[in-house]
């Protein structure tokens, strides 16, 4: 295994917290506090892959704007034509697309981000695992002692 330096401070407090993950994820050959010590260390120390991160935050930011926006208009229509009767009978029809704005962008906007952007996410990582695995590219991986992610 490849040393990577010593683990930042962040990593050394995190890694005293986790006695239970350390017992879940821990290496048949190896003590659980140096295997959870490791596994928390390793993404906080250098070398940093700056390209990669900006690579798959465009993956998973930029590109989901379109699904996002278009789950966030079909909310709002809904949400229109259930408000509007409301509003009409008060007389504040005029008060609706305020309302609706308001309501989206501060009450159901981030949960419907959240859930959307997730499930996208989530579909995209299963499906180039699942090619991966049909390309037998982590056989291959594996095969040259590099650590892959088994599913359980």
């Amino acid at each position: 295994m490849l040393h990577r330096g010593p683990p930042t401070l962040a990593a050394l407090r995190l890694s005293s917290w986790g006695r239970l993950g350390a017992k879940v994820d821990a290496h048949p050959r190896e003590p659980p506090e140096k295997a959870t010590a490791g596994k928390i260390a390793r993404p906080t120390t250098e070398p940093h892959e700056w390209r990669e991160l900006l690579r798959q935050s465009d993956a998973i930011g930029s590109l989901s704007l379109p699904l996002v926006a278009l789950a966030g208009a079909a909310t709002g229509v809904v949400l229109s034509m259930e408000t509007r009767d409301s509003l009409s009978r008060f007389g504040a029809k005029s008060m609706l697309p305020a309302v609706i704005v308001f309501s989206i962008l501060k009450d159901s906007g981030p949960v419907i981000t959240g859930l959307v952007v997730s499930g996208r996410v989530g579909a995209g990582i299963g499906a180039e695992r699942g090619s991966m695995k049909v390309t037998e590219q982590i056989d291959a991986m594996e095969a040259s002692a590099m650590p892959t992610l088994k599913p359980r």
